[in-house]
């Protein structure tokens, strides 16, 4: 049940991609039952990220994936299946992100709660890497703390 109920976050995930951007674009999902999904826990199983720069910066089509790359390592879902779709709306480009969150070598979901502190870590990683300001965010007084939680 757990296997139908992500793959229907997937497609309501691109639905709504749909619906925000205007854009006509289908997803079809094929679901495999097994004992190899048996121990999947949790019923979110995308991860979905938007990526929106100040209008005054206009970002080259690799720079997109480099923020991608960089939020992808902040947020442990390295080597994790995604989908990008980048865009523009309202005359500004952003870039839509979605990370499938189940981990294939121990059937679990990759966690995704309290996450701001790896957002802001990956702003801050994203300016620098870019060169662009720095722009403070209410949650970088955790990021400077190595015991923080991620």
């Amino acid at each position: 049940m757990r296997v139908i109920e992500m793959a229907c976050d997937m497609i309501d995930a691109v639905d709504g991609m749909r619906r925000s951007t205007r854009w006509n674009v289908r997803i079809r999902v094929g679901v495999h039952i097994g004992n190899a999904l048996a121990g999947t826990m949790g019923t979110k199983g995308l991860y979905h990220a938007k990526i929106r720069p100040a209008p005054e910066y206009s970002l080259p089509h690799e720079q997109w994936f480099t923020t991608a790359d960089i939020l992808e390592q902040e947020l442990g879902l390295d080597d994790q299946p995604r989908l990008l779709m980048l865009h523009e709306q309202e005359d500004r480009a952003r870039l839509h992100a979605i990370w499938a969150r189940t981990d294939l070598e121990t059937m679990t979901l990759r966690p995704d709660s309290f996450t701001y502190r790896a957002h802001e870590r990956a702003a801050r990683a994203i300016e620098a890497a870019l060169g662009h300001e720095t722009v403070p965010g209410r949650h970088d007084s955790g990021i400077s703390d190595p015991g923080a939680a991620p």
